[in-house]
């Protein structure tokens, strides 16, 4: 089963503690660091400059930032690789997948969630995260365009 979570969560409560951050002063024990599943630097500052210039909220993340994390993230095989893996580890391994943010629903992670979600991953998330996997299908389809 994996869980959504904060890096303070990280724990050996779970087999595996996924850190899908971009970068990391020191990894913490018990935990590996997957900058794949993480915004790419450019998406990362893109998201720093709307907060710090008061325009990151709701509208911004789904209108903004879900699109380009949707595209960075299958535009490598071995992100999709280690999707896959996360998919089929779910059913054998308890796996936590943290990062920084507070707001779990403004983050990466929920994308992420959802997208294992309607895979059928074995995953505790709010089932409103769905909405990225329709997403996703919408934009590969080409009706998300």
């Amino acid at each position: 089963m994996i869980k959504i979570g904060h890096i303070s969560d990280v724990s050996t409560d779970y087999d595996e503690n996924w850190l899908v951050v971009r970068s990391l002063r020191a990894v913490p024990p018990h935990a590996i660091q997957e900058p794949r599943l993480s915004p790419s630097r450019l998406l990362l500052y893109k998201y720093l400059d709307a907060k710090s210039e008061g325009k990151f909220n709701g509208e911004w993340f789904q209108q903004v930032y879900v699109r380009a994390f949707l595209s960075e993230l299958f535009s490598d095989r071995a992100n999709m690789e280690l999707m896959d893996r996360l998919y089929r580890d779910s059913f054998t391994k308890n796996i936590l997948l943290a990062c920084f943010c507070a707001d779990e629903a403004l983050c990466h992670r929920s994308i992420l969630a959802g997208l294992l979600a309607g895979v059928g991953a074995r995953i505790e998330c709010d089932a409103g995260y769905l909405k990225y996997y329709r997403m996703f299908q919408d934009m590969v389809s080409g009706r998300g365009a």
